[in-house]
């Protein structure tokens, strides 16, 4: 029950930032997040009535955590581009007034 609400407040927290962030790389990077986020409730789902036997290991739970793992390292990628920009004062977004 903890996992879930981690996910599903980690996943609208992250997309309420992403709505907050003034550069354009910062905004994928917390919605990267927040799909990750809202992606960490799939090892909660069995999938192995559904699956026929060759498709057996997409039920084990490091498989169904890959996903996940791969939008946090995207999300990473996106706020390191947006702190390069900031401090080349190369902003991806001019400032609001």
């Amino acid at each position: 029950m903890i996992w879930l609400l981690v996910a599903l407040g980690g996943g609208v927290g992250s997309f309420w930032m992403s709505n907050k962030s003034k550069g354009r790389n910062a905004q994928k990077a917390f919605k990267y997040a927040a799909w990750g986020f809202l992606l960490l409730i799939l090892p909660l789902i069995s999938f192995g009535l559904l699956l026929p036997f060759p498709l057996f290991f997409l039920d084990f739970w490091i498989v169904k955590m890959i996903p996940s793992i791969l939008l946090f390292l995207a999300a990473g990628n996106s706020i390191l581009k947006e702190m390069r920009a900031q401090q080349q004062s190369d902003y991806t977004e001019a400032a609001r007034q």
